[in-house]
């Protein structure tokens, strides 16, 4: 799996590794934003349609892609047809465990090595290293390229502002004084699409109403 096969939810997890170690760290509510790229790919495949703020699958799995087979059947009963269900509640369905099929994926294509090991012998904790920091560097370029271009690819914007709904604004542009510009560029490209502004939504509410909680 190179730059050319993976989708946008394995450019996303790319984007959480530190360029240093290739060590994969998702943020605590990354899941709404992985959900979204999940959503954005069943769109580009035809088999789900935006209709205002709502989400219509139009054909169930197979899709051919694990991740998306699992996200079709989470929304075969909310999303489908005729009336669809409102975009942010699908996010939240395909939100449940997104990250794991996409993980396996790029394990088996030899992307990313997978550690496991037991805590306290009872729970097993996985660990993922992408094994070639250059393609770190490759999915940050297209951020970069997003922030810096008016006129980068659609795919390109769209990660970018996945990116940003995941709350990966800070690791990506660290501080926000010498990077005030291209904080701002980045929730302006979320803000202005549809599903990034829903993932950024629900990542939000969540944050929320753990503060609430606790």
């Amino acid at each position: 799996m190179d730059q050319s096969s993976t989708g946008l939810p394995e450019d996303l997890l790319l984007l959480c590794a530190d360029p240093e170690t290739g060590r994969i760290r998702q943020p605590g509510e990354f899941r709404f934003a992985l959900a979204g790229a999940t959503v954005a790919e069943l769109v580009a495949a035809g088999a789900a349609a935006l209709e205002g703020g709502r989400l219509v699958l139009l054909r169930g799995a197979p899709l051919g892609h694990p991740g998306l087979d699992a996200a079709a059947a989470a929304l075969a009963g909310p999303a489908a047809p005729p009336r669809g269900a409102r975009l942010r509640r699908c996010l939240q369905r395909v939100g449940r465990r997104p990250s794991k099929p996409y993980l396996d994926v790029m394990v088996k294509t030899g992307l990313v090595d997978r550690r496991s090991r037991r805590l306290l012998g009872l729970v097993t904790l996985n660990e993922y290293t992408v094994r070639d920091l250059s393609v770190i560097a490759a999915r940050r370029a297209l951020v970069a390229d997003a922030v810096d271009n008016g006129n980068a690819p659609a795919r390109s914007l769209l990660l970018a502002a996945l990116a940003h709904a995941g709350e990966l604004t800070g690791r990506l542009y660290p501080g926000p004084i010498a990077n005030r510009t291209a904080r701002r560029r980045l929730a302006d490209l979320t803000r202005f699409d549809p599903i990034a502004s829903a993932a950024h939504e629900a990542t939000r509410a969540a944050r929320s109403a753990q503060s609430s909680g606790g």
